[in-house]
C-alpha cells in the first residue's frame, strides 16, 4: 500500500494513530501535486536573514528562515517552527567558499521521525515533539494539553551528507580577506518564490531599466516630429522604428516586475529571454544558442548571464553617443554646466534655445549675444572686448541628437584659449543677456 492511498473510512470501524496519519499524508500530497500542476518552480525561499554579528565570529545562525521545500512543505521560522540550530564555521576550509543548505529529513517507515522534547537536536529526525495547551477553537473556554510536533530544519554544508533529506540552497559563504566570513550576494540567489526573497534579482531589475529609458529617449531623439506632435518614420527609418518598438514594449513589463515583488523570479528570466533574443535580432554578434536555459536550483547564473547579454546587445544597437548636460543657473543671466565625464574630452557640444521671439531672431542674436567660457573666464568676456566661445548656427545636427520642432541649435567651436580653459576646469558657463522671453536653454554633448 502506498502511503499517500485515501483512507477507506466506514461504520464501526476501530479507529487506529494510523487512520489519521496516512489521511494527512494524502492531503499533503494533493496539495503538494496541485502546486506542482499549476509551477513547476513553486518551491524556495520567501524569507531568509543571518545574524552578522554571529558570521564574523565564525557562527552561522539564522534570525529568519521562511521556504517551501522540494517535497512542498512549509516552514516558517521563527514565527512558527524553531529556528534551525547555529552551525560552527570552523571546519570550513581555509580561503573556500560553501553553499549551504536548510535540510529536512524524510519520513522514513519503520523508524521513529521525532526527538523527544529534551532530547538534544540533530538532523536525524524530521520533527521534534511537543506538548502544548491549547483552548477549544468554538467553545473557547476548554483547554486541553496536545502533542504537536515541530519541524526540526538542519543547516548543511557542501560535502555534508544530503541522502535522506530534502533541501533547499539559502546560502554561499566565503572568507573574506580578513579571515572571517561573508555572505556572497553578487553572484549567488537561492531557489526564490519571489523577486524580493533576495536582493539580485531587484538589482538586475532597477539597472536595466535605467538603460531601457535611456535608450528609448535616444531612440526617440531621432524620430521626425510632425506639427501634430506625431512621429513619423521615413522608409529608411525601418531599423529605428523598430528597435523603439522593441524597448518601449520592454520597458513596462520591466516595470511591472519592479512593482510587484511577489512574482516568481522566473517571470523575470522570461522577459530577459525575450527582449535579448528580440535585440539580436538586430545584431551579429549574439546568437541564440547563447540564452541559458532557467536552472530554479542555481537561479544567479542564467539571471547574470542574460543581464550580460542584453546590456551588451543594447550598447552595441543603441549606442550612448547623446550625452545632457544639466545646466544650473547660478544668478540672473549665468548658466554653469559641468563636464566631469571623462568622456567629454572626445565630445563635440550642441545648444539647444528656444524662446518667444521669431526664428531669424534667435539665429542672429544667440551667436552674437551668447557669450561661453569656463567659470573662472566667463565675466571677463561678459565685461572686457576677450573673446569667448564660438557658437555657430548648426543646420545639420548629428543624428544622436533629439531635435524638437521650433528649437535651434548651435555648436560650440572645438577650439581655442578660452574652449581649452573650460576643457581643463570641467565646467562650462554661459552669459545669456534679458530679452529672451519665456528661454530654454539646453547643453549636449555628442561622441565623436
Amino acid at each position: 500500500m502506498s502511503r499517500h492511498n485515501r483512507i477507506m473510512w466506514s461504520e464501526g470501524m476501530f479507529l487506529l494513530p494510523q487512520h489519521f496519519q496516512y489521511q494527512d499524508e494524502f492531503h499533503q500530497r494533493q496539495l503538494s501535486e496541485a502546486r506542482q500542476s499549476q509551477h513547476p518552480f513553486q518551491w524556495g525561499v520567501q524569507q531568509v536573514a543571518f545574524d552578522e554579528g554571529a558570521l564574523e565570529q565564525g557562527t552561522l545562525r539564522l534570525t529568519r528562515l521562511k521556504l517551501v521545500f522540494p517535497d512542498g512543505t512549509l516552514f516558517d521560522a521563527p514565527q512558527h517552527d524553531p529556528l534551525p540550530p547555529a552551525r560552527d564555521l570552523g571546519d570550513m576550509s581555509r580561503n573556500g567558499e560553501v553553499t549551504i543548505h536548510a535540510a529536512l529529513h524524510t519520513l522514513e517507515p519503520w523508524s521513529p521521525s521525532y526527538l523527544d522534547p529534551d532530547a538534544t537536536r540533530h538532523g536525524g529526525r524530521r520533527f521534534i515533539q511537543r506538548f502544548e495547551t491549547r483552548p477549544d477553537l468554538y467553545e473557547g473556554t476548554i483547554e486541553n494539553e496536545l502533542g504537536t510536533l515541530e519541524l526540526n530544519v538542519t543547516l548543511l554544508m557542501d560535502g555534508d551528507s544530503l541522502d535522506g533529506f530534502t533541501h533547499c540552497p539559502i546560502a554561499l559563504l566565503q572568507r573574506n580577506a580578513a579571515g572571517g566570513f561573508s555572505l556572497e550576494s553578487k553572484r549567488f540567489m537561492p531557489p526564490a518564490l519571489h523577486l524580493d526573497a533576495v536582493s539580485l534579482p531587484h538589482e538586475i531589475a532597477k539597472r536595466l531599466i535605467g538603460m531601457l529609458q535611456a535608450r528609448s529617449e535616444a531612440l526617440s531623439g531621432r524620430r521626425r516630429e510632425r506639427a501634430d506632435q506625431v512621429a513619423e518614420f521615413g522608409s529608411s527609418d525601418v531599423t529605428l522604428f523598430w528597435l523603439l518598438y522593441t524597448i518601449n514594449r520592454a520597458y513596462p513589463q520591466l516595470a511591472h516586475l519592479l512593482a510587484h515583488p511577489q512574482l516568481h523570479p522566473e517571470a523575470l528570466y522570461r522577459f530577459l529571454a525575450e527582449l535579448a533574443a528580440s535585440l539580436m535580432t538586430f545584431s551579429m554578434s549574439h546568437r541564440l544558442a547563447d540564452i541559458p536555459d532557467y536552472d530554479h536550483r542555481r537561479p544567479a547564473a542564467s539571471l547574470l548571464a542574460l543581464e550580460t547579454i542584453v546590456r551588451e546587445l543594447l550598447e552595441i544597437v543603441v549606442p550612448n553617443q547623446y550625452i545632457p548636460i544639466p545646466l544650473e543657473q547660478t544668478r540672473p543671466s549665468y548658466y554653469v554646466g559641468r563636464l566631469n565625464d571623462a568622456r567629454l574630452k572626445e565630445a563635440d557640444f550642441y545648444i539647444s534655445v528656444h524662446a518667444d521671439m521669431p526664428g531669424s531672431r534667435i539665429l542672429e542674436l544667440v551667436p552674437r549675444a551668447f557669450k561661453v567660457g569656463s567659470p573662472e573666464d566667463i565675466e571677463v568676456v561678459v565685461n572686457t572686448a576677450m573673446p569667448g566661445g564660438t557658437l555657430t548656427h548648426a543646420s545639420r545636427l548629428p543624428s544622436a541628437i533629439p531635435v524638437r520642432l521650433d528649437n535651434h541649435y548651435f555648436a560650440l567651436e572645438p577650439h581655442g584659449a578660452v574652449y581649452e580653459r573650460m576643457m581643463e576646469a570641467q565646467a562650462i558657463a554661459f552669459y545669456v543677456p534679458s530679452g529672451f522671453k519665456n528661454l530654454s536653454i539646453e547643453l549636449m554633448a555628442v561622441m565623436k
